[in-house]
């Protein structure tokens, strides 16, 4: 998009003006370094200021020495010795202020080193006249000698704390940079971030974004509004088929129960009649199945929240599971500690218990040969948990592990209504979620299937349950 390469290049422009800034910011340091270190110089007597007027004065007459009385004491301020040494001999010829460790006659080679180097760790100085050599020979923690060049042993000593705050000034003026230029970038990618992590799941408002980066935003809010349109057609698609089917359903319900009842049929005709009452009955719940899966994926089912004792929700349901079974297979252990108040909690009770008898139904259906059933209510506070459980067959782990996933990737994979466990645990998943409670799967195979929900203990009504 152009506009994101213009964004590009404004903040490449912006980084290289900033690079810009920061150099003539090292330059005004490096100008800052060099005149202190000047400054601070110029407490030192300097060998060039003094060296000059002393080689004069020798060469008025290189027979007899005379150091004028001015010249010696400047270098008794500073501590400086001098000599001068016989350019034929190597003898000392002159000397002030001399240590008594520096010899008294030097050869060409001792010449050679100390004139580039030290002399004894003095940092010396040499200078040609008439008569020889003249040395000036600086306290040795004076000054620092390399080839060519000289400075203060002070300033020496002080580069690797000056390089060491230099280079940290350096870090900490790019991290200020670079902490800069990443909020300004995130004011404008975090809006844009929050609405495409929210636009597979829920629809988002519409976000305003300024500057090169509003195409974007444009494009999700055109996104989002596509995406609301599809599931829109989707939820009234699934509506309409549902009441389509609902009406021949009927019928056919209609007259399988009337042929079931008339006695003018043989028995294996009134059979096969059952066997089409039985499948429209499936066909029937699994219409209303999906029509209510949709309704509570898109929101479309108002809560119509109440008081509901889950004791007395629970049995319920127990007692018409137990009323349904008409061929015993299935044995039901109800569990309440006896100390227990019976927990009211707000809910819509008609969802709830839509919820939880799919659950109960679901150990029934998958267990053809026969169960047991163990419903219990336990509080771990701030909630309350129900266990409906069943000893039967359970699942596999790859079954347990679909079962399992979030309810958006549940419906939305091609082949769930395929699953062994179908249906009816993806509306108690939605169910559970919409009341802002949970709901664990645990299976062994062989060894039974578990529903663990745990429902919030919310508007007053905690202490209701010991």
């Amino acid at each position: 998009m152009p506009s994101i390469a213009k964004y590009i290049g404004k903040n490449l422009l912006f980084f290289l003006i900033a690079l810009l800034i920061l150099f003539f910011v090292n330059l005004a340091a490096f100008i800052g370094i060099g005149y202190a270190s000047m400054k601070n110089s110029r407490s030192q007597l300097e060998p060039g200021m003094i060296s000059e007027e002393m080689v004069q004065e020798i060469n008025r007459n290189p027979s007899d020495i005379h150091i004028g009385a001015t010249s010696l004491d400047k270098l008794d301020q500073h501590g400086i010795w001098a000599l001068v040494m016989d350019n034929d001999t190597g003898e000392l010829v002159w000397t002030h202020r001399l240590p008594p460790d520096i010899p008294k006659v030097f050869s060409r080679k001792d010449v050679a080193l100390f004139s580039r180097y030290y002399l004894k760790d003095y940092p010396v100085f040499t200078y040609l006249c008439e008569r020889g050599l003249l040395v000036l020979g600086y306290p040795k923690d004076s000054y620092f000698k390399f080839p060519g060049n000289y400075m203060l042993i002070h300033d020496a000593r002080q580069l690797p704390a000056i390089a060491l705050v230099y280079v940290g000034l350096n870090i900490i003026l790019v991290f200020i940079i670079y902490m800069f230029s990443k909020q300004k970038l995130l004011r404008t990618l975090i809006p844009l971030s929050d609405a495409m992590s929210k636009l597979p799941n829920t629809p988002i408002q519409p976000i305003q974004v300024e500057g090169e980066l509003s195409c974007l935003a444009e494009a999700i809010n055109a996104t989002s509004k596509k995406l609301q349109e599809k599931d829109t057609i989707r939820a009234n698609w699934i509506a309409g088929v549902s009441h389509d089917i609902r009406t021949p359903l009927t019928l056919i319900l209609g007259y399988a129960d009337k042929l079931q009842r008339s006695k003018s049929i043989p028995a294996e005709e009134r059979r096969e009649v059952q066997l089409i009452r039985t499948g429209a009955t499936t066909i029937q719940r699994l219409v209303d199945d999906l029509n209510m899966t949709s309704r509570l994926e898109y929101n479309l089912v108002p809560l119509n929240l109440s008081s509901v004792n889950l004791v007395s929700l629970l049995r319920q349901i127990a007692v018409d599971a137990m009323n349904a079974d008409r061929t015993g297979k299935y044995s039901f252990d109800f569990e309440v500690e006896e100390h227990t108040i019976p927990p009211v909690i707000q809910a819509d009770r008609k969802l709830l218990e839509r919820a939880l008898n799919n659950l109960l139904q679901n150990s029934m259906k998958h267990n053809p040969e026969g169960c047991s059933i163990r419903i219990s209510i336990t509080k771990e506070a701030p909630n309350v948990c129900i266990l409906i459980a069943d000893d039967g067959k359970g699942c596999t782990k790859a079954q347990l592990g679909q079962v399992n996933q979030p309810t958006e990737q549940l419906l939305a994979s091609k082949d769930y209504l395929n699953r062994k466990h179908g249906l009816g645990l993806v509306i108690a998943k939605q169910v559970i979620s919409l009341h802002h409670g949970t709901i664990e799967f645990i299976s062994v195979p062989a060894k039974g299937f578990r529903n663990i929900i745990r429902l919030p203990l919310r508007g007053g009504y905690d202490h209701l349950l010991c």
